[in-house]
């Protein structure tokens, strides 16, 4: 597999922004022009919704255009000319009268990054008191995830960190939900979480899966670096026991960095994450192994989902012998494309002919050459970094029975291949409404999973009464 550049997908200066817009008393303000600032703008606030109200209204000053995040200088043509200081200058006056956010990000698009202004100057000049991070050059034809990591870290070396107040005890604070519900809670060793970033499907839910095995293993999360995590948590990041790194795309060059700064060690490195069901067991058998932990709550609750996908699956199974030897294509980033394809391909019996990967680490792309290899699975077309064309070309050319993916692979087979079923696993997904409770990771993902494919394949086949 090679890497490709793809105009299809957000790029750097979007990572970088979901940085800092992920957590809970950050903010990012960009210096560009509008045109950098509308898409983003609207995938931060669609990914993470900020309030309650979709009326543009109250966003109508200048610098927020009808939208409620990611402020912007709207830099224009004269302003690469005599520069984009003023503009910046007003907007950081407008953040410090009206927003006071904990941590300011200031994030520069590719125009202004060729000028070279001194931004540092600007806030001096506003008296900005809280942390500022600079971000004058995001590495625009890097990927996203390229971005958010080189953010998040830039962010991790201006935090405060709380010193361990007794060598050998490590306490997490009461200083957030999750802090108070755990003090209550048996001690165990505690972990950071790297790798959840607000610009990943369904992470919320995927978030809470997480910790929730990580409970029945008898762990505790100390914090969440990245989506949806307070800021103040972070200071405390030193207090845990181990790193945990769930989206090795999103969270290696993280945990690297906290390792070298802190000497935490990582859990579980070079296993897939917790995607379907041989995966989940093995990442939840391998944690409690390398800790010595009791994992029978674990493995009870892993058998229960077994008996459960073995009831529905047989079902079908018993009529067409589905869903063995149905095609599929997937697409997404290799942290799920790697365990879902042993998912789908040991667990279900299913053939993939097509794996289009964006985002891909080391431990993954080996995976899933080596996988490819000592299966047989030769013919399996694996694009990475596809565009529309590319996508299109392919998926006409292989016409699998079942996609999984994103908006981006749907609106494709709407248009070319409506024989084919979609069922959406990865980002964008923003025609869909979940308010209720459904991970794609873990032993209640497993579940989830089964059941899609269950309903798609329903429609393929009359079931007995």
């Amino acid at each position: 597999m090679t890497r490709n550049f793809s105009p299809l997908y957000p790029d750097c200066l979007a990572g970088a922004l979901c940085a800092f817009e992920g957590l809970r008393g950050a903010m990012a303000l960009l210096n560009g022009p509008t045109g950098c600032k509308y898409h983003n703008s609207y995938l931060v606030d669609r990914q993470d919704p900020a309030g309650f109200s979709f009326d543009p209204i109250p966003f109508g000053e200048k610098f927020y255009f009808g939208q409620p995040r990611v402020p912007a200088s709207a830099v224009e043509g004269e302003d690469y000319v005599y520069g984009t200081g003023p503009k910046v200058r007003d907007l950081l006056q407008h953040i410090k009268k009206n927003c006071r956010p904990r941590l300011l990000g200031i994030i520069n698009s590719p125009g202004p990054t060729l000028i070279g202004d001194d931004l540092l100057r600007e806030v001096e000049a506003v008296g900005i008191q809280h942390p500022v991070v600079f971000i004058e050059s995001p590495g625009f034809t890097n990927s996203w995830a390229d971005g958010y990591q080189g953010a998040m870290i830039e962010i991790l070396k201006q935090i405060p960190y709380q010193k361990i107040s007794q060598p050998g005890r490590k306490t997490l604070p009461a200083r957030s939900p999750r802090a108070a519900n755990r003090k209550k809670q048996k001690a165990g060793p505690q972990v950071n979480l790297v790798g959840f970033m607000i610009g990943q499907h369904n992470w919320q839910d995927d978030l809470e899966e997480i910790e929730r095995m990580l409970t029945l293993l008898g762990l505790r999360v100390n914090v969440n670096i990245g989506a949806g995590e307070l800021l103040e948590n972070l200071f405390h990041l030193p207090a845990a026991d181990y790193n945990l790194v769930v989206a090795e795309e999103y969270g290696a060059q993280i945990a690297f960095y906290v390792k070298e700064r802190f000497g935490l060690p990582t859990l579980v490195q070079g296993v897939l994450p917790p995607y379907g069901l041989e995966a989940t067991e093995i990442w939840g058998r391998t944690i409690a192994e390398e800790l010595g932990l009791d994992a029978s709550a674990f493995n009870r609750e892993a058998e229960e989902v077994r008996r459960k996908c073995y009831s529905a699956i047989s079902r079908i199974a018993s009529v067409r012998g589905l869903p063995r030897g149905v095609n599929f294509a997937i697409f997404g980033d290799g942290y799920q494309i790697a365990p879902l394809l042993l998912f789908f391909y040991r667990y279900l019996g299913m053939y993939p002919v097509i794996i289009g990967v964006r985002e891909c680490g080391s431990t993954h792309r080996r995976f899933l050459q080596e996988f490819l290899s000592r299966e047989g699975l030769d013919g399996v077309e694996v694009l990475e970094s596809p565009n529309q064309a590319q996508i299109a070309r392919t998926l006409r050319s292989n016409r699998p029975e079942i996609v999984l993916g994103s908006n981006f692979e749907e609106h494709i087979l709407t248009a070319e291949l409506s024989d084919c079923s979609f069922i959406g696993t990865s980002f964008p997904l923003w025609n869909r409404f979940q308010l209720t409770h459904r991970p794609l990771l873990g032993l209640n993902g497993v579940l989830v999973l089964v059941e899609e494919i269950l309903h798609v394949l329903s429609t393929k086949v009359d079931l007995p009464e």
